[in-house]
């Protein structure tokens, strides 16, 4: 029986064999943007082949695959052909919306607003805290007044007036940065044809393109992919298709919606 056991894991490994070695990265498209959500490491591609000469594309942990065990334990894989069409149709949604929706104007609107969202709020809070710093920065000049340099001096106030003034710098700074206007957005007409010559080059890309041009066309629309392999969920970060400087030009900084 032992002899079977063996003969059979023998057979095991000559016909079912993993891609290792400078080829393990392949035509792996996401390996740049998508990281294990154990340790951190970024995933990279792996690929096997079984005795029937089947070959099946994942994606793994680097730093696991790469011996590293304690700092990242937990061995899993993610199907690439899977995850890949996924990211890549999540893509095109956020494209043929800005495309053919008859809503265009109205999305744009709304996502205009969603980004805005937060600087409002932290518009808000800077300014009740000047206000704040302004009440008490007038008390403590009514202190001064009524005070000598000695007594002023032992009691603190000239340097709490200090850092008063330099929070405030520091409030207004930031302030300024959240007021400024987000760039003009191009007409929407222009918005829906660019976005339907993005779909084209897509298409082209990924039919035949480099690995390369592959992942710089989804470095654009995507800014992390995370495998939580206790989950059993890969969580997808996406830089929204309308504020990308593809579409949208110059100046726009994109933000990122959680998928």
């Amino acid at each position: 029986m032992h002899k079977k056991i063996q003969a059979r894991r023998k057979d095991c490994k000559e016909n079912h064999r993993h891609t290792v070695g400078t080829s393990i990265h392949g035509n792996y498209f996401l390996s740049h943007c998508f990281l294990c959500g154990v340790c951190g490491g970024r995933l990279c591609g792996q690929t096997t082949t079984s005795g029937k000469g089947y070959r099946t594309r994942y994606y793994i942990c680097s730093t696991h695959h790469n011996g590293d065990h304690e700092r990242c334990p937990t061995r899993y894989t993610i199907p690439a052909d899977t995850v890949e069409p996924h990211i890549l149709s999540l893509i095109k949604r956020d494209l043929l919306k800005l495309a053919d929706d008859p809503q265009l104007q109205e999305y744009v609107a709304e996502e205009i607003a969603r980004l805005s969202g937060n600087d409002d709020d932290a518009r808000q809070q800077l300014q009740r805290r000047l206000a704040e710093l302004d009440q008490q920065t007038a008390k403590l000049r009514d202190h001064l007044k009524a005070l000598d340099a000695v007594t002023a001096q032992a009691l603190g106030l000239y340097d709490e007036a200090k850092t008063a003034a330099e929070e405030r710098k520091n409030l207004e700074a930031e302030l300024h940065r959240l007021q400024r206007k987000l760039p003009q957005l191009p007409d929407m007409r222009d918005i829906a044809e660019r976005s339907r010559q993005e779909i084209e080059h897509m298409d082209d890309i990924f039919a035949s393109g480099t690995v390369d041009q592959k992942k710089e066309f989804v470095a654009i629309y995507v800014k992390t992919i995370e495998a939580d392999p206790n989950a059993k969920s890969v969580k997808i970060s996406l830089f929204p298709a309308l504020f990308s400087q593809i579409l949208a030009g110059e100046g726009f900084e994109p933000p990122t919606s959680g998928l």
